[in-house]
């Protein structure tokens, strides 16, 4: 927010910031989960993170469009992180089974053969969920992507001028207000109806 070009936004219309950063994120997003078929285990996890990251931009701003496309989109987003998030889940588990393993020798004398069985019927089990996730991802993506189709180009309800803002919704009402410092933290205050 210390940044020249930041502060100078910091007057602008909420519609004026949120298209944009919207029409990025989604861009973003678009352009990994293009190639999600053959994305290695970190970039499948990065495109989770941008699913996130735009689902609650989407749900921020969500009061200045209209709430059926904002509803749909953001439905499927979320089944983009939760189809996604079972890899995130196996990839921290693979890291806490092989410490509790470690742990069961070491501590409570349990064989080491023992403790692989337990640690293969873990991995096993993670790697079938896995395996079920992935093989219903492209269907979970294509929902998701299909709604450009839908009249939505790209996802009229923030590409659009003022007609695609909610009815109700003051479009001239300041972003934000800075309350703070250049050494202090700055304070965002969302001044649009609804979001106080």
């Amino acid at each position: 927010w210390r940044r020249a070009s930041a502060r100078a936004r910091l007057g602008a219309r909420v519609g004026d910031f949120a298209r944009p950063l919207l029409q990025v994120r989604h861009k973003r997003l678009m352009k990994l989960g293009l190639r999600a078929d053959g994305l290695p285990e970190t970039e499948l996890h990065r495109l989770r993170i941008l699913a996130k990251k735009m689902r609650y931009a989407a749900e921020a701003f969500q009061c200045l469009y209209r709430p059926k496309p904002v509803k749909r989109y953001v439905t499927a987003l979320a089944a983009i992180q939760d189809c996604l998030g079972s890899l995130n889940d196996a990839f921290v588990g693979r890291q806490l089974l092989s410490g509790i393993a470690q742990r069961l020798m070491v501590d409570h004398g349990m064989a080491a053969a023992d403790a692989n069985l337990l640690q293969g019927l873990v991995l096993g089990w993670q790697t079938a969920r896995i395996t079920r996730d992935l093989e219903g991802f492209p269907g979970i993506w294509h929902d998701f992507a299909k709604q450009k189709r839908n009249g939505h180009e790209p996802l009229g309800w923030f590409a659009g001028e003022d007609a695609h803002v909610a009815d109700g919704v003051d479009r001239n009402v300041g972003m934000v207000d800075l309350a703070a410092g250049a050494d202090q933290i700055a304070y965002v205050n969302l001044n649009v109806a609804g979001i106080a």
